[in-house]
Parts: C-alpha cells; sequence; structure tokens
C-alpha cells in the first residue's frame, strides 16, 4: 500500500530543492559545461541530447542571468580549430532546420576559423590570401549568428560572437548597434560588455578615453551585477599589455594586479602568471595559472602557457599532459601545436615533434617561426638537407629579420656544398650584430668559416 502523505512530503522536498537548484549560482544550477562532452555528442551525432542540454543552459540563463558564464561556455564548445566538425554541424542544421542552438553552433565554429586564418599579426602585417580566408569564414558566421537571433531572439551568446566580429573588421559603428541589441535581451549582461570593451583598445582601433566613457556608462548597472566591475580591470589590463610590450614587466605585473583588484578574471590571472613565468617567478606563475584554470576551465591558452610552464620545471610528464588537452580542445590550433612540438624535442619525439610541425602550418602558412623551427629540426634530427633548405628559405622570405633562419640557411648550403652558404651566413652575422641573446659559439664558427684560406666559391 502507498504511503500517499510521505510520498506527497517527498515529492515536494523534491521540487523544492528543484527550485533552489534552477535560481542558485552557476555551480548549483547546471554542473559546468564540459568542451570535450559537449563536442562527442555531436560527433556521436546525438543531435536531440545535444539541442536537450544546450536549452537547458538557455533556460537556466533566462531564469537567472548570473548563469550567462555557463551559458556561453556552453557554447564555447564549438570555438574550435577541429576541421571534422564542420560536416556534423552541416548534417545538424540540415536534420533540424529550424534549431537556433546548430546555427548558434555554426556561427561560433566559422568565428573560430575566422581567428585562425587572420592569424596572430597586425592587419597590416597580414598577407591578403590570409584576410581573404578570414572574411569568408566570419561572412559564414555573421549569417548563422543571425539566423539563430532570428529563431530565438534570446539567443545572446549570437550577439558574443558577431561583436567579436565586428571588432576585427573595425567596424565600430555596427558594433555599437550590436552591443545595443545584446542588452536589450540583458541589460545586465557581463559577457556582451567585456568583449565590446576589446573593440575599444587602442590596438582595436579604440582608446583609453572609449574605454573610461564606456565603464562609467556600465557603473549604473554594477549593483544589479556586481560582476561588472570586471570592467575596469580591462583599462588596467590595457596598460599591462602596453608595458610588457616595452619590456617593462614590473609595470605590467603591477597593473595587472590592479586589474585583479576589480574581480577576479581569468585573463588578469592568465597574462599575469605569464609573465611571472618569464621573470622566472615559477611559484607565483602556477598560482596565476591554476587561478586561471579555476575560473576559466579547459582554456587551451592558459593550459599551453601552463604546460609549457611544467616544461620550464622539468616536469615533462604533466606539460604533455597539458599540452595534449590543448590539442583536445582545439586541435589544428598552431599555437598549441607548436608548443607540443618543442615539448616533443626535449622527449626526443622527433617524429612526432615534425608531424605537429606539418599540422600546425596546416593553419599557419605564412608563420616563419614555424617554418624556421621545422627547418632546424630536419637539419639536427634527420639530416634532411633538402627539405630543410625548402623550409628554411621559406622562413628567410617570411621574416627576413630572422638571424637563426639565416643561420641554419647557411649551414643546411654548407653541407650540401652550395657556394650561396656565405651569403646567408653574412646575414646572420650582420642581423646579430646588436642582439643581446646573439650565440657567440655560430658567430666565431661562422667568422672562422668566412675568413677561411679555401676557395670562398665553394663551401666544404
Amino acid at each position: 500500500m502507498i504511503d500517499t502523505k510521505n510520498s506527497f512530503l517527498r515529492v515536494a522536498c523534491l521540487l523544492l530543492v528543484l527550485s533552489f537548484l534552477s535560481f542558485g549560482g552557476i555551480s548549483y544550477a547546471l554542473e559546468l559545461p564540459d568542451k570535450l562532452k559537449i563536442i562527442s555528442l555531436l560527433k556521436q551525432k546525438k543531435y536531440v541530447e545535444l539541442e536537450s542540454l544546450l536549452e537547458k543552459y538557455q533556460k537556466t540563463y533566462e531564469k537567472d542571468y548570473q548563469n550567462e558564464f555557463n551559458l556561453e561556455l556552453a557554447y564555447w564548445s564549438f570555438y574550435t580549430s577541429d576541421p571534422s566538425l564542420e560536416s556534423y554541424l552541416k548534417e545538424w542544421i540540415k536534420q533540424y532546420p529550424n534549431s537556433y542552438s546548430a546555427r548558434l553552433a555554426r556561427g561560433v565554429y566559422y568565428t573560430k576559423m575566422g581567428w585562425v586564418k587572420r592569424g596572430k599579426k597586425f592587419i597590416g602585417k597580414t598577407p591578403p590570401e590570409q584576410i581573404y580566408k578570414m572574411e569568408k569564414a566570419f561572412s559564414e558566421a555573421k549569417t548563422d549568428l543571425e539566423a539563430a537571433l532570428k529563431i530565438n531572439p534570446g539567443a545572446i551568446v549570437s550577439y558574443f560572437y558577431l561583436i567579436d566580429i565586428e571588432k576585427a573588421l573595425g567596424d565600430k559603428e555596427s558594433n555599437k548597434l550590436l552591443l545595443n541589441r545584446a542588452l536589450k535581451t540583458n541589460p545586465y549582461s557581463f559577457s556582451a560588455r567585456r568583449i565590446y570593451i576589446q573593440s575599444l583598445v587602442p590596438k582595436w582601433g579604440g582608446s583609453f578615453e572609449e574605454m573610461q566613457g564606456f565603464v562609467n556608462e556600465t557603473d549604473n548597472y554594477v549593483s544589479k551585477n556586481p560582476k561588472l566591475r570586471i570592467l575596469r580591470g580591462y583599462i588596467e589590463a590595457t596598460n599591462a599589455d602596453i608595458a610588457n610590450r616595452n619590456n617593462d614587466r614590473a609595470g605590467a605585473i603591477e597593473y595587472y594586479t590592479k586589474a585583479i583588484s576589480f574581480g577576479d578574471y581569468y585573463y588578469f590571472f592568465r597574462e599575469r602568471g605569464e609573465i611571472y613565468a618569464e621573470m622566472g617567478q615559477s611559484e607565483k606563475a602556477m598560482s596565476d595559472l591554476n587561478k586561471a584554470l579555476d575560473l576559466h576551465p579547459q582554456n587551451a591558452d592558459t593550459l599551453r602557457s601552463r604546460g609549457r610552464l611544467f616544461q620550464k620545471l622539468g616536469k615533462l610528464d604533466l606539460a604533455l599532459s597539458d599540452l595534449n588537452l590543448t590539442i583536445q580542445l582545439d586541435p589544428l590550433d598552431p599555437h598549441n601545436l607548436s608548443a607540443r612540438a618543442h615539448l616533443y624535442k626535449k622527449l626526443k619525439r622527433y617524429k612526432d615533434a615534425l608531424e605537429d610541425y606539418k599540422d600546425a602550418l596546416i593553419n599557419a602558412p605564412n608563420d616563419a617561426k614555424i617554418w624556421r623551427d621545422k627547418g632546424i629540426l630536419l637539419v639536427r634530427e634527420f639530416k634532411d638537407y633538402k627539405n630543410a633548405k625548402h623550409d628554411l628559405e621559406l622562413a628567410t622570405i617570411l621574416d627576413p629579420n630572422d638571424a637563426d633562419a639565416w643561420y641554419f640557411h647557411g649551414f643546411t648550403l654548407y653541407h650540401m656544398q652550395d657556394n650561396n652558404c656565405a651569403d646567408s651566413f653574412k646575414k646572420y652575422l650582420r642581423l646579430s650584430k646588436n642582439n643581446s641573446k646573439r650565440d657567440e659559439g655560430k658567430i666565431a664558427w661562422v667568422e672562422k668559416y668566412l675568413g677561411c684560406d679555401k676557395n670562398p666559391s665553394v663551401c666544404k
């Protein structure tokens, strides 16, 4: 016989708990999104389960805007350079043409691909073919992101990526309109404002005056969303970036510390941790990078930084674990692959390092440093001078001021008995003259070679 009284009490208690979980903080509403799990659902073609999971994050956010970061992280899962994702995303949309989640997910993916195709250099130094590929990917992303908003006007994450795209394209007017549209959806949005303030940074065509004005406007909403105070930290973080580029590391640390005083944000901790690592303050660096990962788990950039720090500390197994995870999360990101290739060389896994360099060049065909490092590996470990010559020639063309590229180019020609080696060695000496990090051993060898009494037209 069923005890209806006790059953009713149990159900009532359960409903009370569920209600609390629905309206509580981020950690209570839903588990933190797992990027690998979400991508796994996509690759297994479990579109119904994937839709259901993403919709839960959307609904939880709609009940309490403080859950915005969880919603952002859920769709950030598709922010990856994994080329295999495109076919699954297309199939998902084909099967569910009215799914805003599917459109949004593909828009996020295309946004990432746009940034990958662009590369890290300033736009003035970015080759035209990369700009073309970037614009093509961004155009596809914008189509999908706007389509998601047409299906569901409350799909606020679409605005985050639309604003990010316009930042890259330099369209300040469109960006302001997009921000206003996002804030109509949620006047207290931190993420929309965070991405927008990045477009006001001087290196993206903005100014400190614009940043300050925007922060002042936002202060009216801090009482509703205290996280908005972090935006003030972006002004300090911008100063820190400028100081660091001017080799003022102590000043950069001071600015990042001020930034953190406005609120814990993973980016501030990661950037400060990277500078501590450069300064040799490993304990402080590790503390900051761990804190950054606590605030934003599965962030490939932070994992890569921590992996490099582990490598400096000689903890190669831990370094490899972090770098393997970065590549799981973002398989064809050139920076992740180059970092692991460097570690593989330390581990004497030269074939693996070579494969990582080859993969890195898929999305970074104009990266002089990768061509150089691949060429040096071919010279040192494989004695493959023919292919090394090709790689090192490309490196010197892409970056004529790279002294090491010229040295190893000359060294390769020397071993191939090519009489042009002397020209490369002379360029190496010229570039090394005022270089504080110059290798005296290499310089002595080159000077001895160039000054020898042998026939200078033949490299023996």
